[in-house]
C-alpha cells in the first residue's frame, strides 16, 4: 500500500530535528461527503460506477441499484451521472470519503470542506475521462453544489483500557435509538424503523478497527496504530434534512462554517457526559434543598425523575436545578459510579482532539488543504 520511495521520505523526515510544519491543533476533520455538483459529461452508463480500490483510485461499474435507488445498493463509495437528458448528464453526484481517496485512510484528515470537493471532483473526472469547462470549475469553487451528507469526525485522547467500558455505559444510558453494528461501536440517532434523516452520532474505537483492516501494517500504518491506540472517535454523521435545517445543504454555505462548533454543538445535544456519572459527595449533597435531595435519592434508587411527577415542567426544573448545583444529570438513565473510570466530559472535549501527527506532513498519509 505504501511505496517504498515514501517510506524512505517519511523515515528522513522523522530523523529532522526541526520539522519543517507544526501539527494542526488537534480539531474535527471532514471524513465523509455525498455530493451533487455541475458537471455535463456523457452518461456513464446504467446504475452506478463504484470505487472499488482506494490505493489506486479504481472506478468500475457496479450492478444496478434496486428499483433504481442507491439505498439498497451493496456501493459503499460510488459516482454516477445525474440529470440526465439522452447521452448527456448535466450533473455528477459521488460519495467519497475524502481521506480515504487522497490519503489510503481516514483516522485524521482536516476540515476545509470545499477544498475535499474540488479536489475529488477533479480526481473522479480524470480518472473517468471528462472534460470539465472552466465555466464549471468555477462554479465548484464558488459552492456551487449541493451536500446531502456530511460526517464530521475527532479522535479523542483516551485510555484503550476504557474505550469499551465507555461505549458500553453510552448503550446502557441509551433506552432507545441506538443500534450496535459491532461490539466496539454504538450508533445513536435512530428511530424504530430506520436512522434519522438528520444526523446520526457513532461512538467507536477506531484502533480496533484498524487492526483488523491492517493486519500486517507498514511502517507509516504502524505508526498510525501507535499513535491512536489510546483514542476513542465519534463521528457526527449530517444527512439532507439536517444540513438543510442548518443552511448547509450548499457548498457556498461552508466558507464561514466554525467546523469544530458544529461539530461540538452537534455532540453536546447528545449528552454522552451523563453516561458516566460520579455520587454525589457529602458537600455537593449538602447543597441540595431537602426537596431536591429526595429527588436526586429517589433517582439513584432506580426512579427516574419524570416518573416523580405529574407535570413534565416539575421534573424539567428538579433536573436542571439539581444538575446546576451538582453537575450531575438526573435525566440519565444509567445511574452513577461511586468510582467512575473516566471523565466524560473531559474525554469529549476540544482540548482532547489528537491533533494531526507532525510525521505525516510530507508524506502521502497526510492532503493538507490548498
Amino acid at each position: 500500500m505504501f511505496k517504498s520511495h515514501t517510506i524512505q521520505h517519511a523515515v528522513n523526515h522523522l530523523l529532522d530535528a526541526e520539522p519543517p510544519h507544526q501539527p494542526i491543533a488537534g480539531l474535527p476533520h471532514i471524513d465523509k461527503i455525498r455530493v451533487i455538483g455541475p458537471c455535463t459529461h456523457q452518461v456513464l452508463g446504467d446504475g452506478v460506477w463504484e470505487l472499488t480500490e482506494f490505493s489506486t483510485g479504481e472506478i468500475h461499474q457496479a450492478a444496478t441499484p434496486v428499483n433504481g435507488t442507491l439505498e439498497h445498493s451493496a456501493c459503499t463509495y460510488y459516482v454516477r451521472s445525474r440529470r440526465v437528458h439522452g447521452k448527456v448528464a448535466e450533473q455528477l453526484e459521488f460519495h467519497v470519503c475524502p481521506p480515504q481517496l487522497l490519503q489510503k485512510h481516514n483516522v485524521f484528515g482536516h476540515g476545509d470542506l470545499l477544498s475535499y470537493v474540488l479536489r475529488i471532483f477533479d480526481l473522479l473526472t480524470k480518472k473517468l475521462g471528462i472534460n470539465v469547462s472552466p465555466d464549471q470549475r468555477l462554479l465548484w469553487s464558488q459552492g456551487q453544489f449541493k451536500l446531502t451528507e456530511v460526517h464530521l469526525t475527532a479522535n479523542f485522547g483516551c485510555p484503550l483500557s476504557a474505550v469499551m467500558d465507555i461505549i458500553n455505559a453510552i448503550d446502557q444510558n441509551t433506552p432507545s435509538g441506538k443500534h450496535r453494528d459491532l461490539e466496539s461501536e454504538i450508533s445513536l440517532g435512530f428511530t424504530k424503523k430506520r436512522r434519522s434523516k438528520h444526523r446520526v452520532l457513532t461512538v467507536y474505537a477506531k484502533y480496533l478497527k484498524l487492526l483488523k483492516d491492517w493486519p500486517n501494517p507498514g511502517p507509516l500504518q504502524s505508526k498510525i496504530l501507535e499513535d491512536y491506540r489510546d483514542s476513542l472517535r465519534a463521528e457526527l454523521k449530517l444527512y439532507s434534512q439536517g444540513l438543510k435545517a442548518k443552511g448547509l445543504q450548499w457548498g457556498w454555505a461552508w466558507k464561514d462554517v466554525d467546523v469544530a462548533k458544529l461539530f461540538f454543538d452537534g455532540l453536546a445535544s447528545f449528552n454522552l457526559r451523563a453516561a458516566i456519572q460520579p455520587n454525589l459527595t457529602d458537600h455537593e449533597i449538602e447543597t441540595l434543598t431537602l426537596s431536591e435531595f429526595k429527588v436526586y435519592d429517589a433517582w439513584l434508587k432506580g426512579t427516574a425523575v419524570k416518573d416523580q411527577f405529574s407535570s413534565r415542567g416539575t421534573a424539567h426544573k428538579y433536573v436542571r436545578t439539581i444538575r446546576d448545583k451538582t453537575g450531575v444529570d438526573c435525566s440519565a438513565s444509567r445511574r452513577p459510579d461511586a468510582l467512575p473510570i473516566i471523565d466524560l466530559e473531559q474525554v469529549f472535549s476540544p482540548g482532547n482532539v489528537l491533533s494531526v501527527p507532525a510525521w505525516a506532513f510530507d508524506t502521502h498519509c497526510y492532503a493538507p488543504p490548498h
